[in-house]
């Protein structure tokens, strides 16, 4: 039995149906490059870039550990993201 004051919460890992859509959405304009970013978080309904860039990220948009490049990539982890050129070097 719960206590007062205590909450049984539940996560739930990952993005809903509405999220991934607005995500897949953001990563088109995004990869198109004609749209400053405040433009697509209008379009695509958001309010935070914290938020459009998670999207990104999920949809495969990394930044290289080493040099800060940004490129797109989903076998890689967001941590640990590696460009090409510096991830050859690593091998």
């Amino acid at each position: 039995m719960q206590e007062e004051g205590e909450y049984n919460w539940v996560v739930k890992k990952g993005l809903g149906k509405e999220a991934k859509q607005k995500a897949m959405l953001a990563a088109s304009y995004y990869q198109e490059n004609k749209l400053p970013i405040v433009d697509i978080m209008k379009l695509v309904g958001n309010k935070s870039k914290p938020t459009l860039y998670k999207y990104l990220a999920i949809q495969g948009r990394r930044n290289c550990k080493e040099c800060g490049v940004i490129f797109w990539n989903r076998q890689q982890e967001m941590e640990s993201a590696f460009y090409e050129k510096h991830f050859k070097k690593k091998k």
